[in-house]
């Protein structure tokens, strides 16, 4: 009985801090009873046992209608910090996060896909060390570490499975990795879902119960938002959108299917086609580059006007806008949000996915949905991942 009791108080406060987490603005003892349905009392106690954890803090008076102006509660923005960190295609992004989301410390190391995954988690594991030094936390200051990366995963024994993008990182074993060398909490988590989870909880999604998230990078993937909570299936990989087919006649995709819409539409597939043409001798601003050529160049090139790279991007909108309208009218979402470098960079982009998705869905379902471009950028997979750590967290106290 006395561990029953324990559990039901453990999720009554993690309902709270929880609740607090969707809170930026904080809220009142009355405002969190009525939440959890749980009495005055018995939320007075539990708000005085996070205060004594560090967990939460008083922050101001909120207005009265009579008498006694009440406390505000916030997740306590002083004490714990969490890090995370984004593996990309070539690039780990380290951050250090207060419990409200603000980011306190950022570094960004590079690798070559090459490079021996684990000494690549070695060079992580000295950033986070030296970003705790240069920030003065202590080691018991850290709640725990979170790792968003590309899927397939196997989240539940913390494997990086075999990402179709990512040469080399072939059950990497990461979890258990790290925790040998940061005896921490160590949450791995896919990057899309982790993207979907920063914009519900800081970003533009928060009000949001059914939303997409749709990232269109080197790869491309999604996040899927039902009531509130990521779905991610039976098998742990729902969102792979990137490998639906597009184009039954189309190239083999690293995945091994063909016609992919990641080998039609991604950044790697636009680059691929970028030095075809330009191999062809087709006038370009971006013809000097050739094998160096990458992304970033074809987007900054894009910027400046150049009529094969709009075209390229052009192209690639087409095909994610068509793929997204078959899952709009799948899901169903209030909401749905496009992110990765592409969309970061290139705000024509998104309205080219938008309109073409908007051409082609349900009419029912073009009136209850909206199409943004996402907030956070190239923080928006740390701020998740960080997110990831703090719900765990939630749950073990």
């Amino acid at each position: 009985m006395d561990l029953q009791q324990r559990t039901v108080k453990s999720m009554n406060r993690e309902n709270v801090l929880n609740y607090l987490l969707l809170s930026p603005q904080g809220r009142t003892q009355q405002e969190l009873a009525q939440h959890s349905l749980l009495t005055i009392a018995s939320i007075g106690n539990i708000l005085s046992e996070l205060q004594e954890k560090k967990l939460i803090e008083k922050s101001g008076l909120a207005l009265s209608s009579g008498g006694r102006k009440p406390s505000i509660y916030k997740l306590d923005q002083s004490h714990y910090r969490i890090f995370s960190v984004s593996i990309g295609y070539g690039t780990l992004t380290c951050l250090l996060v207060s419990l409200q989301g603000n980011v306190l410390a950022k570094d960004l190391l590079t690798f070559d896909l090459e490079d021996d995954p684990y000494q690549v988690l070695d060079h992580m594991i000295t950033t986070f060390y030296s970003i705790c030094e240069s920030q003065m936390v202590s080691f018991d200051q850290i709640l725990g570490v979170g790792i968003s990366a590309p899927g397939p995963l196997d989240e539940e024994h913390g494997i990086i499975l075999n990402p179709p993008n990512l040469t080399g990182w072939i059950n990497v074993k990461i979890t258990q990795y790290l925790h040998e060398r940061i005896p921490l909490l160590i949450q791995l988590e896919k990057d899309a879902n982790c993207t979907m989870m920063c914009e519900y909880y800081y970003g533009i999604a928060r009000n949001s119960m059914n939303a997409l998230y749709v990232m269109v990078d080197a790869g491309i993937g999604s996040g899927i938002l039902v009531e509130g909570e990521v779905y991610k299936g039976a098998t742990q990989v729902a969102g792979e959108i990137g490998h639906g087919t597009i184009d039954l006649n189309g190239l083999k995709c690293n995945c091994g299917n063909y016609g992919c819409l990641e080998v039609m539409a991604s950044g790697n597939a636009i680059v691929r086609k970028a030095l075809t043409e330009v191999r062809k001798g087709c006038p370009t601003t971006i013809a000097h580059i050739d094998n160096n050529l990458g992304l970033e160049e074809v987007l900054d090139a894009a910027l400046q006007g150049d009529d094969l790279c709009l075209s390229l991007l052009q192209d690639s909108s087409r095909y994610v806008g068509i793929k997204l309208a078959d899952k709009i009218n799948f899901l169903n979402p209030e909401l749905v949000i496009l992110g990765g470098r592409i969309n970061d960079k290139l705000e024509q982009y998104t309205g080219w996915v938008k309109e073409t998705a908007l051409s082609r869905i349900f009419q029912e379902t073009a009136r209850g949905v909206q199409i943004k471009r996402a907030k956070f950028g190239d923080i928006s997979e740390g701020l998740g991942a960080a997110t990831v750590v703090l719900k765990e967290a939630f749950k073990q106290q």
